[in-house]
Formats: structure tokens, sequence, C-alpha cells
């Protein structure tokens, strides 16, 4: 599997874990923050044909377009220097995580793969390996015809998300809203600067985007609250040294309606998941109770190994620190050494990115 842990969250997790189903992606958040994508998922994320989009420095952006599923987005980086006559490149799948309705975007960046070759002709046995098409992408995606019965696994996550979100989301919201109540009840009712520079921020970062980002989705916009309230939080927290005493002591206000909010949602969730496999078809449930006995094996693996740390990177910067530690590698055909990563070691960055910008190239921070 190939996962990372996430920094503690202001809800213990539970809004990480509510987007996995909102946004159907292809991990899962546990408990403790930790985000997992299956290798059964992997192995179909690697096999899909992927289409070249552009290129920025020495990453190549490709999208596989699956009829059913969707757009799924990828990135292949190459190492700027061959190490003896060795190339390798990563390769990593993006996915965006939309929070206040859109306002920002989170990009989950996850490592899948490595490939290493002799430097002979090594990018066509790179495209060859991560499966890259270099075809136009509406005649590509016209072309391939690629379908979801194509990616069994991939389906039905993505079905059991989409099915668990139709269930939970209006009792999700009203569970939110009891959170963002109760946490501004706190914040009004404390005199300290930090909670009014909070209570003032929020409202100026609410007038600024309500008629584009709040007002449309009518009452149903207390998730996008509370992220917004987060975020104002967040930003704030630390700049100004002499109100950590005060920010500690709001944390720890916050604990109650935060463990409501936990409970909560592991209460609608039971149901939910049965609620959600009935809609599934044989097939697909089927393979999604495959993915949850991987999860099953690798944590009772996981509970008689040492730990490994993975790595996280969002709004697509790149770590420079970033360790390797190849726990298997495989011998190929061509007798190219292929490594399967399944941990690395980095440290966590995150960028709050506005939707305001049209943002033609993805950049990357070196």
């Amino acid at each position: 599997m190939s996962s990372f842990s996430k920094i503690a969250s202001m809800d213990g997790f539970v809004s990480e874990r509510f987007v996995v189903h909102r946004d159907k992606l292809l991990g899962n958040y546990d408990q403790g923050g930790k985000y997992t994508i299956s290798n059964k998922i992997i192995k179909e994320l690697m096999q899909m044909r992927k289409i070249k989009k552009h290129t920025y420095d020495n990453s190549l952006f490709c999208i596989s377009d699956i009829l059913g599923i969707g757009e799924i987005l990828f990135e292949i980086k190459y190492s700027k220097k061959a190490v003896g006559k060795k190339a390798s490149s990563k390769i990593y799948v993006l996915e965006d995580v939309y929070k206040v309705n859109g306002y920002y975007i989170n990009t989950i960046r996850t490592q899948i793969g490595e490939f290493v070759s002799t430097v002979d002709n090594y990018l066509q046995k790179s495209y060859d390996y991560y499966n890259v098409v270099l075809v136009d992408d509406e005649e590509g995606r016209e072309r391939l015809g690629d379908t979801k019965n194509d990616y069994p696994y991939v389906t039905s996550k993505k079905e059991y998300d989409e099915a668990v979100y139709r269930t939970i989301s209006d009792k999700m919201e009203k569970s939110y809203k009891d959170l963002f109540d109760s946490k501004m009840a706190i914040i009004k009712g404390e005199s300290g600067s930090f909670a009014s520079g909070v209570a003032e921020g929020y409202t100026n970062e609410y007038n600024a985007i309500n008629s584009r980002f709040l007002t449309a989705n009518g009452d149903n916009n207390y998730i996008a609250y509370n992220d917004l309230l987060d975020k104002v939080i967040e930003d704030r927290d630390g700049v100004i040294e002499a109100e950590a005493s005060e920010t500690k002591e709001l944390y720890v206000r916050f604990e109650k309606p935060i463990s409501d909010l936990a409970k909560n949602y592991a209460e609608v969730l039971v149901d939910a998941d049965k609620q959600a496999k009935k809609m599934l078809g044989k097939g697909a449930l089927e393979k999604y109770e495959e993915l949850e006995q991987e999860v099953i094996d690798t944590n009772r693996l996981v509970k008689k190994s040492p730990a490994y740390d993975c790595g996280v990177i969002y709004n697509n910067i790149t770590t420079a620190d970033m360790e390797k530690d190849v726990l298997a590698s495989k011998n190929v055909k061509s007798k190219e050494k292929v490594k399967d990563i399944s941990s690395i070691s980095s440290k966590l960055k995150s960028i709050v990115r506005s939707n305001k910008t049209i943002i033609k190239e993805k950049e990357l921070e070196r």
C-alpha cells in the first residue's frame, strides 16, 4: 500500500474521512490521519493508459479519462541527474480536495511507483512502463475508450464512497451545523485578541467570498463554514507569540463539540456502510470487500513490523528531502530494475490555493 500520515486536524480527521466519500478519493484515512491507497487500486492505476497532457520542468503530467469513472491525474517526475548509467523517475497520482465549495483546493499527491533503468532510450522506456500514450487529449480519449469495467477495484471504491455520501450527507450537514455553532459561540464568548482576531478574520473572509462560493448552496453550507473557520484559525495560530496560551485554551474548549462530531460520524457510518453495500452490484461488492480484507491483512502485518512514516505533498509542492525506502524489487523481461515503493519519508507542506486564479500549469517548488 502507498500511504502518508497527516498532521493533526481540527476535528480529529473526521473532515478528511468525510471528504473521502464526498470527493470519491482513491484512498482512505484512518482515525489517526493515515491516508492509504490499496495495492489493488495502485496496480490498476499503473495499468491505466495515460495521455500526455503537458510538461513542466522535469515533470510530465498525464490524464486517464475513464468512462464511468472520470478523469484521474498523474505526475511523472524525472530525476535531473543520472546516477552512473542509470536514470530514474517516480509516478504520483494527484487527487483534488475541494474546500469551502471550491474556494480553495488541496491536492493530495501520492507516490504509486518508480522506474529505474539505463539512460539509453530511458524516456521511451518510461513511457512504456507507465503506459503513457502520446496523443492529443480529445483524440486520445476517443481512441482509447477505457471504461470503468476495465478497472473494477477503482470502480468499486468510487461507487461505494458515492453511495455512502448520499446516505450521510444530510445528517453530517446537521452535525457540522452543531459544530460550527458551538465553535462560534466559544469564540464570541472570549475576550482575548486571538478569539477577536479569528472572529474578525472569519467575517472578512466570509464577506469576500459569500456571493460566489457560499450563498449558491442555500442553507447547506455548514461544512464549508467549518472549513473556512478552520482556515482562519490555522492561519492565525502561532503568528503572535503572546496569544499562545489563549490559543491553547480555545482548542481545549473545542474538544467537546469536536468529540460530538466524531461520535455522530461513527454512528451514521455504521448504517451508511450497510446501505452502500446493498447499493453495489454483486461484482462491485466482491471487489470492495477484497479491498476491505486487504486493509485488515495490512493492519495485522503492521502490528508485527516496524512502522513507516510516509510522505504527503499538498498542492503539488515537492519536498526537498524526500527519502526513498525501497521495500521490494523485481526483474522484468528487459532486465531493468523496477522498484516498488511502499513508503517514502518526507515533511508535510500544505499551501492554500485560491480557486479565483486560473492555473494553466502546475508549478512545483524546488
